[in-house]
């Protein structure tokens, strides 16, 4: 994989985060505040991506965590 495929995937991984956020966001009432994204794997089309939101209802600043681990073969 060439680094131009490389920055494809990256971008639509990013872009499918950012929509998949907004729908949990709208979904739940939650709000994302932070979101760490791990990877595990030697192939970036077959790693497995961890993604981990942090989160807040409203004007409580409890945390909660909702993660996906899906294998991202992109």
């Amino acid at each position: 994989m060439d680094v131009e495929e490389l920055m494809k995937h990256k971008q639509e991984l990013r872009f499918n985060l950012i929509k998949a956020v907004r729908n949990f966001e709208e979904t739940t009432g939650f709000h994302v505040g932070n979101i760490h994204v791990d990877h595990s794997g030697v192939n970036p089309v077959t790693y497995t991506y961890s993604i981990k939101l942090e989160v807040t209802l409203g004007n409580m600043r409890n945390k909660h965590s909702h993660c996906w681990q899906p294998q991202c073969c992109l």
